[in-house]
């Protein structure tokens, strides 16, 4: 009885293995075959509102004194900051960076100093 297991288990393991060997060999029919596969099909928007804007502007004034120049400087000035909060910009976020002052010399006339 032994001897009979033996050869049967013999058998069964060979034909398992002459299975697997007929299935691992055949050439798989491509059309048939099941594709695997992972579609993603999406769309998308994002939206913010600005966080910060850097803006240089300048303002330029001329007259015969220093003191009528600072006088237009700070009208233009004001002006400039008023259409900034027109235009929804918050007050407090308004910066003034520098003010310059120089002399302007009228070299049209050779000979006579400015």
């Amino acid at each position: 009885m032994k001897s009979t297991m033996k050869h049967t288990s013999k058998y069964l393991v060979f034909g398992l293995l002459a299975v697997f060997a007929f299935f691992s060999l055949v050439p798989v029919n491509p059309a048939t075959a099941q594709q695997r596969s992972i579609t993603v099909i999406g769309e998308g928007t994002a939206r913010a509102t600005p966080e910060t804007v850097s803006l240089s502007l300048s303002v330029s004034s001329q007259d015969a004194t220093a003191t009528t120049v600072f006088a237009k400087h700070n009208v233009e000035i004001a002006r400039l900051k008023k259409a900034l909060i027109d235009a929804g910009v918050n007050a407090k976020d308004i910066t003034e960076g520098s003010l310059a002052m120089n002399p302007t010399y009228d070299y049209s006339q050779p000979g006579v100093a400015p």
